[in-house]
């Protein structure tokens, strides 16, 4: 009776460590049937051509965001996409375009970083002229109508040229400010 007493609770030990690496099989296994299992850095999903668009509270469309395609990485927390195209729209005034090739959605879609040729476009309106703005990496902030790089960046408008280190660019107001290192040309007047 003395050896059942000692057994039986190192029995029952052994049955629960089983069971409990048997379990862990059969999810392992499950995992590996449903692409969960040792590539965690695979795409849980790729849309190809897709297309958001953000309202805002009356109705009217705040950013349109499109491209050529989207993959989401669960275990990453992040979406890569390719070929960027957002637009802001804001009553008034022309649209504002930026386009990237490659981009990642963070926190779940709050930040926007973009790079590879990012091209910040905005029309001319009776306020200001055309504007284009060229950089290496831009992250946005679309809830917030922020835009910020701590990259170079060239401006040209109406024959002017403007260089910088580091910006930031409001889409809602159209204010652009300049950091760092900031230098101008302008075309000559001519004389009438």
């Amino acid at each position: 009776m003395l050896r059942l007493a000692f057994w039986l609770p190192f029995t029952l030990l052994l049955l629960i460590a089983g069971l409990s690496f048997w379990l862990d099989q059969q999810v392992a296994q499950e995992d590996s049937v449903f692409g969960l299992g040792k590539n965690k850095t695979s795409a849980d999903f790729i849309l190809e051509g897709y297309s958001v668009v953000k309202l805002d509270e009356t109705g009217h469309v705040q950013y349109r965001m499109n491209g050529q395609t989207l993959s989401h990485f669960r275990d990453l927390s992040q979406t890569q996409l390719q070929n960027v195209h957002w637009v802001h729209y804001q009553p008034g005034a022309p649209a504002l375009t930026i386009t990237s090739n490659q981009g990642t959605v963070l926190d779940n879609g709050k930040q926007i970083d973009l790079a590879e040729r990012v091209i910040v476009h905005r029309e001319a309106d009776a306020n200001q002229r055309n504007m284009q703005l060229t950089t290496a990496q831009l992250s946005l902030w679309p809830d917030s109508n922020l835009a910020k790089t701590n990259a170079p960046v060239r401006i040209e408008s109406h024959g002017s040229i403007t260089t910088a280190t580091g910006m930031e660019l409001n889409s809602k107001t159209r204010v652009l400010q300049l950091h760092k290192a900031v230098k101008a040309t302008f075309p000559a007047k001519t004389k009438s």
